[in-house]
């Protein structure tokens, strides 16, 4: 199996918070992040991307990823967009929006379920893979999928429609759906997929990805609650530490959120809370019900350096902005901030604890480059 600078591949919806928060990673965390994008439907898009989805003709997601993860690669997930944009005209807008990508500067890799791999998705998805692209395609294959009668069969069919051979593509065994309570049982399943996928081919990269965060937040007004992330912890079971074992199943999570996609739409108010990543659990740090954002923030980030778990100022530009939130001396920011924030401190807790296991040193940031969280404050 070929290696990469890739240690990691989170699951991202595309919410504004979350592109603020890649754009905010240290160059070395960057470098070995390689984010699956998911275009969401249209009931979970930002305000400011409606536009950009329009379904009278070809999507543009180039600007949205180009201002804040311009030259690098992802994965674009368009699992949402086959048939809100039509799948009797994908040849139409497909391999389009994967060339407008291109040209503003997103090294745009096309990914779909092996259920969408159709010949009539096949063929457009084939016409929008780059030659220039080392790594130019992913299936993602679930848990239901594996263990079917025709997997081998569906998976081998699917590579042909797209005339590439496993070599030249990622595959992630995707298990959002699976029961992740616990991990001492989910272990031996991520060794058998790691063991059934390398049956099947010499893929470039073996991903797994699920998540363990629950659907609601778990805690109370004004309170903390400590949740296990059981998926990492279930991977590091798998792994055993192993850097040739861990280089040949790539980890992969929804960041610091759970899978579910489409939540319809609470209309409630936004619930001030960090969601701040340790080495094995999520401590969530939430608000009091009633006050102004400012002062609830405030308390809620300096629970988070008394915590015992505070990662220290340097870890990241997230975590400068906790300290200075804690200290009076910025924040309270907003929904967006916050989003924006558990995403560039999740995504530098997990490179780091993944660069432990393979030898790769990620340093800390300067005084300097956190302050940059200033000019997102908005």
């Amino acid at each position: 199996m070929k290696r990469s600078s890739f240690l990691y591949c989170p699951a991202l919806r595309m919410k504004a918070g979350e592109l603020a928060g890649v754009r905010e990673l240290a160059e070395d965390v960057a470098s070995c992040t390689l984010p699956r994008f998911i275009v969401p439907p249209p009931e979970e898009r930002d305000g400011t991307q409606h536009e950009l989805f329009a379904v009278d003709k070809t999507p543009d997601i180039s600007s949205l990823i180009s201002r804040h993860w311009y030259g690098r690669a992802a994965l674009i997930d368009s699992t949402y967009l086959l048939d809100e944009c039509g799948r009797e005209r994908i040849a139409e807008w497909l391999p389009q929006m994967f060339s407008q990508a291109r040209k503003a500067g997103v090294r745009a890799i096309p990914m779909a379920g092996l259920s969408d791999l159709g010949a009539i998705e096949a063929a457009a998805f084939r016409a929008a893979i780059s030659s220039d692209h080392t790594l130019k395609f992913a299936i993602s294959v679930s848990s239901d999928d594996m263990v079917g009668p025709s997997f081998q069969t569906d998976l081998k069919a699917a590579l042909t429609r797209l005339d590439l051979a496993e070599h030249d593509c990622a595959v992630i065994a995707d298990f959002h759906a699976a029961d992740f309570s616990d991990p001492e049982l989910v272990a031996p399943i991520i060794n058998g997929t790691l063991e059934l996928l390398q049956d099947l081919g010499l893929w470039q990269h073996v991903i797994f990805q699920g998540t363990h965060y629950p659907e609601n937040n778990p805690a109370g007004h004004d309170a903390v609650f400590l949740w296990p992330r059981n998926e990492w912890i279930a991977w590091k079971r798998a792994v055993n530490f192993d850097p040739s074992t861990a280089a040949n199943i790539m980890f992969g999570d929804y960041a610091a959120d759970c899978a579910k996609i489409a939540f319809g739409g609470s209309g409630g108010a936004p619930i001030k809370h960090y969601r701040y990543t340790t080495q094995d659990d999520w401590l969530v740090v939430r608000g009091p019900k009633d006050g102004k954002n400012k002062a609830a923030m405030q308390r809620v980030c300096q629970k988070i350096l008394v915590s015992g778990k505070f990662d220290g100022p340097s870890f990241s530009t997230a975590d400068a902005y906790i300290h200075r939130t804690a200290m009076n001396q910025d924040g309270p920011g907003n929904p967006t901030t916050w989003r924006q924030v558990n995403t560039t401190h999740h995504i530098t807790r997990v490179v780091v604890d993944l660069g432990k296991v393979r030898g790769v040193s990620i340093a800390e940031q300067t005084v300097e480059r956190a302050n940059q969280m200033d000019l997102l404050d908005f």
